[in-house]
């Protein structure tokens, strides 16, 4: 029964990505370049993004979910996919995809920290974005 209520209230406390306010950068790899960018959430809703940073354009997926641990402490689940369209010869064709599934758990006192993740893309640049939670 402990263990339903649980999944439950995990299941309550997802965080939709635009209530955790992400803030999208692009920058070159090697840190001499970095680019802001704009995002929009999809039409439709739901943890979808269009993300476009000066002349490139990605779509990106992106979801945190929050899980109370029996311990008191509060385990996250980050995942963040990001689909690249950029230098194709037909934009309706398949991108390059990368994503990354993170898992950490973190005392509440760090609960409201600032998070940073990112991924590589077109080979030096990096799509970051950093998540309030």
């Amino acid at each position: 029964m402990r263990s339903l209520i649980l999944a439950l209230s995990a299941l309550l406390l997802w965080i939709p990505a635009s209530q955790a306010t992400p803030q999208f950068t692009l920058q070159m790899q090697d840190g001499s370049l970095e680019l802001g960018c704009q995002a929009h959430a999809r039409v439709g809703g739901g943890p979808d993004w269009i993300v476009r940073c000066k002349d490139q354009e990605f779509a990106v997926h992106l979801m945190v979910q929050k899980f109370p641990r029996p311990n008191g402490r509060i385990k996250y689940q980050v995942l963040y996919w990001v689909l690249d369209y950029n230098d194709r010869p037909d934009p309706t064709l398949a991108g390059t995809h990368h994503g990354t599934q993170l898992d950490f758990e973190v005392s509440t006192e760090q609960a409201s920290s600032t998070y940073k993740l990112g991924q590589v893309v077109q080979t030096v640049w990096s799509l970051d974005v950093s998540l309030q939670l």
